[in-house]
């Protein structure tokens, strides 16, 4: 085999591994962003969803809201819809939403379900309870937080992006 035939096989094969490199590297941030999606395209909250431009749930809720500190940035509260939007100092993106409107839903869990059939939903859409807290689900880079009340009814619930 000459020299230049074991140049090119050699190219060939570094070639290969960086093409394959690539491939993987982008397939594996689709498939992070992929929940991130889907979660979205199920959530129902007065068209605010996760990863959304901070001003862009002023525009749709208004101006009826409180501003308040939070390690991760600040929270806009809106009381009139039992709904709080967290806002991603860095990002300056919605990172969590927390609801206990019973018009809002995530996979059509919203207050008033049972408990059993809210987990049920979140196991069926692919979340798992990897953590101490019994309520709380998590797949790839999103988090929900179930909330109950005494009788284990919903009360609503917090889905936060853990990528934002």
């Amino acid at each position: 085999m000459n020299k230049n035939l074991k140049i090119l096989i050699v190219a060939f094969l570094e070639i290969s591994i960086m093409v394959a490199s690539v491939l993987l590297i982008i397939n594996l941030y689709d498939q992070q962003f992929a929940t991130l999606r889907d979660v979205n395209a199920n959530l129902k909250a007065n068209g605010v969803f996760l990863s959304m431009p901070e001003s862009n749930p002023f525009k749709l809720l208004g101006n009826e809201y409180e501003k308040s500190a939070c390690t991760e940035g600040h929270k806009d509260i809106y009381k009139n819809l039992a709904f709080t939007a967290i806002m991603d100092k860095d990002a300056q993106k919605v990172k969590a939403i927390i609801t206990q409107n019973d018009k809002h839903s995530l996979y059509d869990i919203k207050a008033g379900k049972a408990c059993e059939k809210a987990e049920q939903i979140l196991t069926a859409n692919g979340f798992l309870n990897k953590t101490d807290n019994a309520y709380q689900y998590i797949k790839d880079d999103v988090t929900v937080t179930l909330i109950y009340n005494e009788d284990k009814k919903l009360k609503g619930f917090m889905v936060e992006s853990l990528s934002v």
